[in-house]
């Protein structure tokens, strides 16, 4: 049998006609391909602004702001923060306005195309770039510093963190008569890339003799006084971690709602360590204390000798208070550690409260209390608080206030050690 196969003139043509098939097809096939990626675009875009509505975040303001990587910071009185969740991809980049709570327009980077949106109808336009950043090693530490007052940290990744935060020592009266040490507390939560968090930072506490002493940073109630035979210690300040700027006093509107008569579960406050109490000293022999201890569920009440009034912890919904006949200055407040102002004479020898949650009170002749801490966070898992004490009143197995109890300080920010000098914060990348 003779087989015959293709002759050249033949194969040409087979390649001539695949080549004109392929230049009228490939094009068409890649605009559906592009065509399904702006769809995709589109969908995502429709789907965040849609969620961001329902949201209903924004009432009767009108603002402008930037979309970090699929979240929407918003800019109203209380400069809020909230995550949307929504199907499809997130925004990347680009700016959002917001009027009567609906979206008015918008101009956003999704899906790898820019997508502008004037209230009613979405419209794919260029191609845009993702940017992409690269994300921290597990177990990095990103943050971590001991210096008091206010600072801010904007994750560059999305994922989940360790929170360690110690409250600041209180004032010593003297080598005998010390100030109250700082809690610890620690819990892990998803910060999201681009939402910034608060730091507060709190400042230990110094000595006052005939003068006036100024409580440490966040919260640290002040001593006033005349006498030169008496020496007393302001309190220590609070440290804190809030979705919220400010002192934590500052923050009051964000402590959220009373759960059982017994805590405040908020979402804004993310974790609070108390400060220490000051300590008192009287050289007359009586009417000296040392301070309270700070952290925990709630922050103990200063000792004292034979005549003294020991100002009592803050707790998770209250202040400490003095049990001075005739006065209520000096009690503990939210964020604030009680302070003695000069306008009671009979208030004389007396040292400031521990900052906290809520503050400790000042005492009459004798330590004052301890700031309670906070990790009531429903956000938060793996959580504690650590506090300086031997006793197991302060111990709490509640998931909302689990608080253990230690006998180890140190001037070093150590995890389970109460603190002595100022306060400290850290934060660690675990990993998505």
């Amino acid at each position: 049998m003779n087989k015959k196969g293709f002759t050249l003139i033949e194969l040409l043509a087979v390649i001539v006609i695949l080549a004109i098939i392929s230049v009228i097809a490939i094009p068409r096939i890649l605009n559906v391909v592009d065509e399904s990626k702006k769809g995709a675009a589109e969908s995502s875009a429709l789907g965040y602004i849609d969620a961001v509505e329902k949201q209903n975040m924004i009432n009767s303001v009108k603002e402008t702001a930037t979309i970090p990587d699929g979240t929407y910071d918003d800019i109203d009185e209380f400069n809020q923060t909230y995550n949307i969740q929504v199907k499809g991809s997130l925004p990347t980049a680009g700016s959002i306005t917001i009027t009567n709570g609906k979206v008015a327009e918008a101009a956003i980077c999704i899906s790898g195309y820019t997508v502008a949106y004037n209230g009613t109808k979405a419209t794919v336009g260029a191609k845009c770039s993702d940017s992409t950043v690269t994300c921290y090693q597990p177990n990095e530490v990103i943050f971590s510093d001991g210096t008091p007052g206010p600072t801010s940290i904007t994750p560059t990744c999305t994922g989940r963190y360790k929170l360690e935060v110690w409250g600041a020592s209180g004032g010593d009266a003297n080598s005998t008569y010390k100030g109250g040490y700082g809690g610890y507390s620690v819990g892990e939560i998803v910060l999201q890339k681009g939402v910034t968090v608060y730091i507060n930072i709190g400042g230990a506490g110094s000595t006052n003799n005939t003068s006036t002493a100024t409580g440490g940073a966040n919260g640290g109630g002040s001593t006033y006084e005349t006498r030169s035979e008496t020496f007393e210690g302001s309190g220590g300040g609070a440290t804190h971690i809030a979705y919220e700027p400010g002192d934590l006093s500052a923050l009051g509107q964000f402590k959220g709602t009373l759960v059982n008569n017994e805590y405040y579960s908020s979402e804004r406050i993310i974790i609070v360590a108390g400060g220490g109490g000051g300590g008192s000293y009287y050289t007359g022999g009586n009417y000296s204390g040392v301070g309270g201890q700070g952290g925990g569920k709630k922050g103990t009440q200063g000792t004292v000798l034979s005549g003294s009034y020991g100002g009592t912890g803050g707790t998770q919904t209250a202040g400490g208070t003095i049990s001075h006949s005739g006065t209520t200055e000096g009690t503990g407040a939210f964020g604030l550690g009680g302070s003695n102002t000069g306008k009671d004479s009979t208030l004389w020898g007396q040292s400031g409260g521990g900052g906290g949650f809520y503050g400790g009170a000042i005492s009459h002749h004798g330590g004052a209390g301890g700031g309670s801490g906070y990790i009531a966070n429903p956000n938060l898992t793996n959580k504690k608080m650590v506090m300086f004490t031997t006793d197991d009143n302060y111990v709490s197995n509640d998931v909302q206030t689990k608080t253990e109890k230690t006998d180890q300080v140190s001037a070093n920010a150590e995890s389970n050690k109460a603190k002595s000098g100022n306060g400290y914060a850290k934060i660690t990348y675990l990993g998505n």
